[in-house]
C-alpha cells in the first residue's frame, strides 16, 4: 500500500456507483445490484463502511439489523489488497457500528461452503458454523451460516 489506509462509514446514493462498480470487480457476475444497493445505503437499518487509500475505493462492508441480530451482507477487498488487514478492519467497523447504535445480541452473516479462505477469515473473527443453507447462492450452491456473540460495550 501506498497511502494512508482510511476506513470510514458512508451512506447515501451518493456513494452507490462507487461501491457499485467495486462489488462488480470483486463479486463478478455474484454482485448485488444498483437497487439492492440503494437500498442497503439508504435504509436506516443497515451500517456501510469503507476503506480507502489515497482517496480510491479499495474495499467495503455493510450490514443490517434484524430482531436484534446484526447481519453481515456483503463485505469485499479487492484481490489486490487482500491480506493485509482490511477486511478485518473492515468489519471490525462494521460490527463497532452497529453496536452503537444497534446493539445487536449476535451477529450472523452466509458464506459459500466452498469459499474456504472466507471462511477461514471468518473464523478468525470468532464466527462459528452453525447450519448449512442448502442452495442458497443457487441450486446446488451452498452456504454455512456463521455467527458469533455481539459483545457490545
Amino acid at each position: 500500500m501506498s497511502g494512508e489506509l482510511e476506513v470510514v462509514r458512508v451512506s447515501g446514493i451518493k456513494w452507490l456507483r462507487d461501491l457499485h462498480q467495486l462489488e462488480r470487480i470483486i463479486f463478478g457476475k455474484n454482485a448485488y445490484g444498483l437497487s439492492t444497493l440503494a437500498s442497503l445505503l439508504e435504509s436506516s437499518n443497515a451500517m456501510t463502511v469503507a476503506a480507502e487509500i489515497d482517496g480510491s475505493l479499495i474495499g467495503y462492508a455493510t450490514g443490517t439489523i434484524d430482531n436484534g441480530l446484526g447481519h453481515v451482507v456483503s463485505v469485499g477487498v479487492l484481490e489486490e489488497y487482500r491480506g493485509r488487514g482490511i477486511g478485518r478492519k473492515l468489519m471490525m467497523s462494521l460490527e463497532n457500528l452497529l453496536c452503537l447504535h444497534f446493539k445487536p445480541r449476535a451477529f450472523v452473516l452466509e458464506v459459500d461452503v466452498a469459499n474456504g479462505s472466507a471462511i477461514r477469515f471468518y473464523e478468525g473473527l470468532n464466527y462459528r458454523i452453525v447450519d448449512k443453507i442448502a442452495d442458497y447462492y443457487g441450486k446446488g450452491i451452498h452456504a454455512y451460516l456463521m455467527s458469533k456473540e455481539a459483545t457490545c460495550l
